[in-house]
């Protein structure tokens, strides 16, 4: 069984973190790593606890923005709504420009690993994560769905999906990761948070989402 792990977002405490990341996860799997990080304060850390851990990448990219301007209608849908959380917009242009940042790596990340070559599994954790339980084991998922550690209901029937660690077989992590190229089709729901949005795209591809036994926290600040 071949399986990918995709690790994004800005490394915050690399070296805590990415060893939680080896213990529970490339030793009780064996994975191919992709990953996609910003070139902030940490960057350097991360790269020699790369190596330090012995994270096999097969690829890696490093970028110099850690948010993003973009024009996608959703993006105008996010501006003229309102509502009683209006959490995108209450955190200002900021949050929503590493908001779309988050997504986009996500797909940069996974983009990597489908080019590079087919997978079984495919996991994706953020690059600041505590992994403090060990992964479930790949073997015994159902291939069509995604697997996430907290899904939570929201008033006004709103449902969020933990967008902190995921796995599943290739087609839900297909989908999962390529959210950037479908982000625009979901404009008319008004996502606030990646976590809805990941919630709506399960939804839109009729994946059903499960919860797994891992335990992942995130160091340093949330986004």
């Amino acid at each position: 069984m071949k399986t990918a792990l995709v690790i994004t977002g800005e490394p915050r405490a690399p070296k805590p973190a990415f060893k939680t990341i080896k213990n529970h996860i490339l030793d009780v799997v064996d994975c191919d790593v992709f990953m996609v990080i910003p070139k902030v304060d940490g960057l350097s850390e991360a790269l020699d606890c790369i190596d330090e851990y012995g994270f096999d990448c097969r690829g890696i990219l490093i970028h110099a923005d850690k948010t993003l301007e973009c024009d996608l209608p959703v993006v105008e849908s996010m501006r003229n709504h309102k509502s009683e959380s209006e959490w995108v917009w209450r955190k200002g242009k900021s949050y929503l420009q590493r908001y779309l940042r988050q997504i986009y790596d996500i797909y940069l990340g996974f983009s990597m690993a489908f080019e590079y070559g087919e997978y079984d599994r495919l996991i994706r954790c953020r690059s600041d994560a505590k992994v403090v339980k060990p992964i479930d084991d790949l073997s015994k998922i159902e291939d069509d769905k995604l697997y996430a550690q907290e899904i939570i209901q929201k008033p006004g029937g709103r449902v969020h999906v933990d967008d902190l660690f995921a796995f599943g077989g290739s087609v839900p992590m297909a989908a999962y990761g390529n959210r950037w190229a479908t982000l625009s089709k979901l404009s008319a729901f008004r996502p606030e948070t990646p976590e809805e949005e990941l919630s709506l795209t399960m939804k839109a591809f009729d994946i059903e989402v499960c919860l797994c036994s891992c335990i992942v926290e995130r160091y340093g600040r949330p986004e």
